[in-house]
């Protein structure tokens, strides 16, 4: 069963997150055709004089926690996935998660985001290969955008200070390091290089700030916080009662026959059962894992 888990850990974790990014495609669409994005450029000598500006694309309301925020790619390493607003391990489990309590991407400030490196498809898994000077692509409702990899640090799970707002345009991806291990964070600073969408208002910041601080999602942190006990023993007692009940009526039968086949019908509902506990019990570990 360990050696079952480990395998579910790194490819089964895979579906999960495909099926969650085929549906936050979906819903992001929906975002892009409603408000249809403009490119912005880099700066406002790269269009001629007297020609038509591309007119900025007011913020909508807030995203709520687990919503698609953007979509991000870096071709470099082979990244293209949709961001969703918050940093838990459920949020983790669907793609890149965006730190609530940062700027969003496309926006002034420091807009920050987290993602796997090792399981849940490892959106991050090449992380380490960029290098200054590394384009990565971001798509918001507010516009298309261009972010230039800065630098790459190594810091401690308790450094929060990578998240602290920035008085320029910067996207900060975070990872755990090293691969198949959380005792570190790999952080990667890009700069912007295209125009900064419009932010939204000071108020609509703060009544967001005390959204998330109601549903306890306040507060910088880069240790996200660990999924629930109570499913994992539900799980874990139908895995019991699955087993035993499969051990009973395979004792039962004479000839070595008889109880073969009863293991084998029993193995099916057992491994299907077995599937969802790995699933109750992986949020246990850490999010950035």
């Amino acid at each position: 069963m360990l050696l079952l888990f480990v395998v579910y850990q790194l490819f089964g974790t895979n579906l999960a997150e495909v099926n969650s990014q085929t549906a936050l495609r979906q819903t992001f669409s929906h975002q892009l055709n409603a408000h249809p994005a403009t490119t912005v450029p880099a700066s406002p000598s790269s269009t001629l004089p007297g020609a038509d500006q591309p007119a900025p694309v007011l913020p909508g309301p807030p995203p709520g926690v687990g919503d698609p925020v953007a979509s991000m790619r870096i071709p470099k390493i082979g990244l293209d996935k949709v961001v969703v607003e918050g940093v838990g391990e459920a949020q983790l489990k669907a793609g890149p998660g965006h730190y609530p309590n940062t700027a969003l991407l496309g926006q002034p400030g420091n807009a920050a985001v987290a993602g796997h490196r090792t399981t849940y498809a490892a959106p991050f898994y090449r992380l380490n290969e960029l290098n200054p000077g590394d384009p990565i692509y971001v798509t918001t409702p507010q516009g298309n955008f261009e972010y230039d990899v800065a630098n790459t640090t190594i810091v401690d799970p308790s450094d929060v200070a990578v998240l602290n707002p920035s008085t320029g345009n910067e996207l900060t991806l975070t990872t755990c390091n090293p691969r198949f291990s959380a005792s570190q964070r790999m952080v990667v600073v890009a700069t912007m290089v295209s125009r900064p969408a419009p932010a939204p208002p000071p108020t609509a910041v703060a009544a967001h700030r005390t959204a998330l601080a109601s549903a306890g999602l306040s507060g910088p942190t880069l240790v996200a916080r660990q999924g629930p006990l109570l499913p994992v023993v539900g799980w874990g007692l139908g895995l019991t009662a699955v087993g035993l009940l499969a051990w009973l009526v395979a004792r039962n039968r004479y000839s070595r026959l008889h109880r073969a086949a009863a293991y084998a019908v029993g193995a099916l509902p057992f491994l299907a059962v077995l599937f969802f506990f790995f699933r109750a019990l992986s949020p246990l570990l850490p999010a950035q894992y």
